[in-house]
């Protein structure tokens, strides 16, 4: 019996092993098969920010619109019941308000349709309120997305997106330094993951701010999401 436990669990994480490798492919893979901009030829920049609403939200929605750059929000269903206000203001000022699931739960492209509707809805009801918008994109938590969950996605007329660059500005060890020679890396059109936690730290959103001053600088334009799809 103990055997046959162990081996069951063996079994298990090799699965959920291979589940994680092929969501992991597929996000590097999925590059916006909907989006209209030869990210080739021009030179624009999408910045998108996970995990809010939060109190750290407002500073970043301050700072884009003193340089008038718009951006993308994939905000949680459950945070934005904490804090419409901010989804809400984020919206009128113009910038996109995208889906982030309820509560940011792992694997969701690999569970059930049930669970899967009822994090995009119980998500998408919250930002309705907020907005009076239904958001029209999606961002799975981590990334982790699989044919299962677009399919889903398309029945509802809806869009999901990753990235192309992430700056992992969410780790401890993540420093403005970090942040600063990944923007100036940046030599091409790019879907920018950024966490709306990390700017918290009011030196790493100085570094940001620089750093979207620097890429206009050298001929980079700022759009959202929505203006790549649409």
């Amino acid at each position: 019996m103990f055997l046959f436990r162990v081996v069951r669990w063996v079994v298990y994480i090799i699965l959920v092993f291979i589940i994680l490798l092929a969501a992991f492919k597929l996000r590097a893979k999925q590059k916006a098969k909907h989006v209209l901009i030869d990210f080739d030829r021009e030179k624009v920049i999408a910045l998108t920010f996970d995990d809010g609403p939060i109190l750290a939200t407002q500073n970043i929605l301050t700072m884009l619109n003193e340089l008038d750059v718009k951006a993308t929000f994939f905000v949680l269903g459950d945070e934005t019941t904490r804090r419409p206000e901010l989804v809400r203001f984020a919206y009128e000022n113009g910038h996109t308000i995208g889906s982030h699931s309820w509560n940011h739960p792992h694997v969701l492209g690999f569970r059930s349709k049930d669970y899967i509707e009822y994090q995009l809805f119980r998500a998408e009801d919250a930002i309705e309120q907020a907005t009076g918008a239904i958001p029209k994109f999606f961002r799975a938590p981590f990334g982790e997305t699989s044919p299962w969950l677009n399919w889903i996605l398309e029945q509802r007329n809806q869009i999901g997106v990753n990235w192309t660059l992430a700056l992992r500005d969410w780790k401890k060890d993540s420093s403005k330094e970090c942040i600063a020679e990944i923007f100036e890396a940046i030599d091409k059109s790019e879907i920018i993951l950024l966490h709306d936690r990390a700017y918290a730290d009011p030196e790493k959103l100085a570094t940001l701010r620089q750093s979207i001053l620097d890429l206009q600088a050298r001929g980079f334009t700022f759009v959202t999401i929505d203006e790549l799809y649409r």
